[in-house]
Formats: C-alpha cells, structure tokens, sequence
C-alpha cells in the first residue's frame, strides 16, 4: 500500500524531457508522504477552452526543489470568457491528467468518490484472467478527474513548465508540426496531394484522394476513409459535438 503510483495521459508533446523528469521526481517525494494525490499543472500560455484547469491555493511545502500547492478546485474545460479571466488571474494553471499517489491513498478515494468501480477493482482480484476482462467490460468509464480529482480535498499541485502540448485537438496539432511557405500544415500523405490556389494557415490531412483549396484560410480539412471534416480552425475543437450528433443519430459507425 505505500507503493506509489503514477497515472499519465499518454497523447502529450514534451519537449523539454530533463525538467519533465524533475518535476515528476518531485511529484513522487511529496506522494510518498502518503497523505495527498499530487498533480502537475501546466503554466498557461493563452486562454484555452478545449482543456481542464486547477485552481490553487497557498504554497504548502517548501522543502522539495519545486513548490507544492494546495488546489482549490478543478474546472473542467469553461468557455473561452471564463478561460481568459482564470489565465489573467494567475491562479490558475491547465490540467496535464497526471496523478500520482500511494497505492493506499488511490485505495480510499475509490472507496470514497467511486465505490461501485472499487467493488468492480475487487471482484477482479479474484478471478482469472478471462473472468477479469468479462468485469473490465462492464465497469463504468468515468475519467479520474471528474470521478475522484474534483470531489476529493487532499490534493496538491506540483508546477510544471517543460513545454507541453496536449495533442488531443487539431489546432494543437497544427502548432507544433511544421508549416508551409504559406503557413500550411500537411499531415498524412496529402503533402503529394493537395492542389491549393490562395490557401494559406490551413492544417490538411488526407490518405488517398486529392483535396483541392481555393481563396481559403485559417481552415482544417480532414478527409479519411469514410468521413470529410471541414471546419475553421477557431472551432475545430467543437468537433466532439459532431460526435455527439452522430451518436444521437445512430450513426455511430462514423465514430
């Protein structure tokens, strides 16, 4: 049970791997007290309404290389108005997912915030293996943030500035790959493909077809096996809403 663990989100760009490596050393110290669920919160660069942010509270512990900070609350992905006066404030720093904890502590949260899960978790410690995948199945999918990280009131938050992405969303992806003459960026094989005539600060991915672009900007065009996406890249992140729709039309073979 003193054991301590760490849950990461595995679709991040680091670029800066040795300050990653020292905050998260950082992290387990404070972990291995075994009192608190620690967290990394990102330094906010601009106002972003596709992620999660953590608002701290005072300095706790200033014996580690890095401030500890106790957090308030956790908010979960506000609009861009709400964004931009948390990013002003300096109270706030963006959600990375990442928890580390002892394994006794992870323990009693489940027990306390998401005990139908915990039940699933033990019922699993006995079984074999095929009984096991039968119980993963039917166990109910709720994230760590909302299913314990906003209920529980022992967690603090460690900073980590080591230039971060979350590749979760297209316009994040047109960030960090490379761009064009005309401020392009092109993923997949459509580098080959693509005709365009005034197109310019556009992300385009595509496999197989040919896309063509005219007198057009600020785009993102996605064109796969059975699916096209169009939209502008200020609301590519609305695209779960698409899904959404989809899934409330039944046509979830789109997904």
């Amino acid at each position: 049970p003193e054991a301590v663990i760490g849950s990461f989100a595995s679709d991040h760009l680091i670029k800066n791997k040795e300050e990653f490596l020292k905050v998260i050393e950082a992290s387990f110290a404070e972990a291995a007290k075994g009192e608190n669920i620690v967290t990394v919160g990102i330094p906010p660069s601009k106002a972003d309404d596709g992620l999660g942010y953590i608002h701290i509270g005072k300095q706790l512990d200033i014996s580690l290389k890095k401030p500890v900070f106790a957090v308030r609350s956790y908010v979960e992905k506000p609009d861009l108005t709400l964004a931009k006066a948390f990013v002003a404030s300096g109270e706030y720093f963006w959600n990375a997912s990442y928890f580390i904890a002892c394994a006794q502590t992870f323990i009693t949260a489940y027990k306390n915030f998401l005990p139908k899960v915990w039940e699933v978790l033990e019922k699993m410690t006995q079984q074999a293996p095929g009984e096991q995948e039968k119980l993963w199945r039917k166990m109910s999918s709720i994230a760590i943030d909302y299913g314990i990280m906003e209920k529980a009131k022992n967690i603090v938050m460690i900073p980590g500035d080591f230039s971060w992405s979350d590749l979760g969303s297209w316009p994040i992806l047109y960030e960090v790959f490379p761009a064009s003459v005309n401020g392009n960026v092109f993923l997949g094989e459509v580098g080959g493909k693509h005709v365009g005539i005034d197109t310019k600060d556009c992300l385009i991915y595509g496999d197989k077809r040919l896309i063509a672009t005219i007198g057009v900007s600020d785009l993102v065009v996605i064109d796969t096996k059975d699916v096209v996406l169009i939209t502008t890249r200020a609301r590519a992140q609305e695209v779960k809403k698409i899904v959404e729709k989809l899934k409330s039309e039944e046509k979830t073979e789109y997904i």
